[in-house]
């Protein structure tokens, strides 16, 4: 007789989830991510995490800048494809601070084989609901980590904060930027920083809008965005069209090429990493 696979109990796993955190205990809350799972606290300029290092160092900040800290859970709903939301408070009490602080969240977990492989906070609960319903009909939507990730880069893009998707650059990006007179590039995350930290001292303002993110191939992204900017001397604002072609390898952004064009954003994407 053949056996067959239990799934597991996703609402158990994600109380299970937070009684770890109001414990402390950081090597429980850890076993439940993967290497490239995302914890995404982009909704408070907190950063999108990825992977169980970035993850613990986040939730050693956050939750050790407290004396005294649990989180109540209201409810917890699991939908399909793996798709979990919750609706919690955040207690902490702090020496330094007076009385207790209270935040009221609900984060949307996405599962794989017990796994978390993305979990999204939301401020806004009726927020939160929507896309929790919209991942669960939405399965490949859902079980794109990377797409989730890029999307929050974007966000925190589009307000101006470039230091925000800086952990899962590759060591070895390839990064290059169109510009006038011909395509800029920087090889490593080292380089691309110093470019970019002179290329955004030009600006009084500078961002980034998505308008649509295609994957026309697992972890090879197109993104369709226009790019604004005010000049620092001039006051002049202007905006760009850009294509922008991204690769992920082994969990980490690999590629991050700007172009003019569309055509030159998909032949970059067919190169090797």
């Amino acid at each position: 007789m053949s056996e067959r696979a239990v799934e597991p109990d996703l609402v158990a796993l994600t109380r299970r989830l937070f009684d770890a955190a109001s414990g402390g205990d950081f090597d429980a809350m850890l076993r439940f991510f993967g290497a490239d799972s995302v914890w995404d606290v982009e909704a408070w300029g907190l950063g999108t995490h990825v992977g169980p290092a970035a993850i613990r160092r986040f939730l050693e900040g956050w939750i050790g800048s407290f004396d005294e800290y649990h989180v109540t859970v209201e409810e917890v709903v699991q939908y399909a494809n793996g798709v979990v939301l919750a609706v919690a408070t955040q207690h902490g009490r702090s020496a330094h601070t007076p009385g207790e602080v209270r935040l009221r969240y609900a984060p949307v977990f996405v599962w794989r084989e017990g796994v978390a492989v993305r979990v999204t906070h939301h401020r806004d609960i009726d927020g939160a609901r929507a896309a929790a319903e919209r991942h669960a009909a939405s399965p490949g939507e859902a079980m794109s980590a990377n797409g989730d990730l890029l999307r929050s880069i974007f966000g925190a893009w589009e307000r101006g904060d470039f230091a925000s998707g800086i952990e899962p650059l590759a060591a070895d990006i390839r990064y290059s930027a169109a510009q006038p007179e011909g395509q800029a590039t920087a090889s490593g995350r080292g380089e691309m920083t110093r470019f970019l930290r002179d290329f955004l001292a030009s600006w009084d303002r500078y961002w980034v809008e998505l308008h649509a993110l295609l994957e026309p191939a697992p972890g090879r992204f197109l993104a369709v965005a226009t790019q604004h900017g005010r000049g620092r001397d001039s006051g002049a604002e202007t905006s760009m069209p850009a294509f922008i072609a991204i690769a992920f390898r082994d969990g980490e952004i690999a590629q991050l090429e700007f172009f003019y064009e569309r055509a030159d954003a998909l032949a970059a994407l067919d190169g090797e990493l």
